[in-house]
């Protein structure tokens, strides 16, 4: 939700700085740690353009632990790259203007996300379904 509304929100400077995590993104496919910080903020400035405070409040709240997260789904520069692709679709969707394909690009990547999350760490979804 709050990436369909940041597709009807986003400025051109917004656009600019989502251009710049990907950069940055793309430049540290073998870093994960700064990788994943560009990820991160690129979710975080997401959140700001939908101007939801309750879901950036809890993003900025659970900041470490998505980045544990993410570091342990990002186990190679296969995935890395997975994830620089999904996160390019979501950026080209929110440049056109396009709130359905924000909502079916960010839920692709959600989804996606998930399941390389709970592929490297297999206690997630025992805990899930149980």
């Amino acid at each position: 939700m709050a990436a369909r509304l940041a597709a009807t929100k986003a400025t051109d400077l917004d656009l600019a700085q989502l251009e710049r995590y990907l950069e940055s993104m793309r430049a540290n496919l073998q870093n994960p740690t700064r990788f994943i910080e560009a990820d991160l903020k690129f979710h975080l400035h997401i959140a700001r353009l939908a101007d939801n405070q309750v879901l950036l409040d809890l993003l900025q709240s659970i900041r470490s632990l998505l980045r544990v997260w993410v570091e342990r789904g990002l186990r190679g520069g296969e995935e890395a790259e997975f994830a620089l692709r999904e996160h390019t679709l979501i950026y080209e969707a929110l440049a056109k203007r396009d709130v359905a394909a924000v909502e079916a690009a960010m839920h692709e990547h959600m989804t996606t996300a998930s399941a390389r999350l709970e592929q490297a760490n297999p206690e997630i979804s025992e805990e899930s379904s149980g």
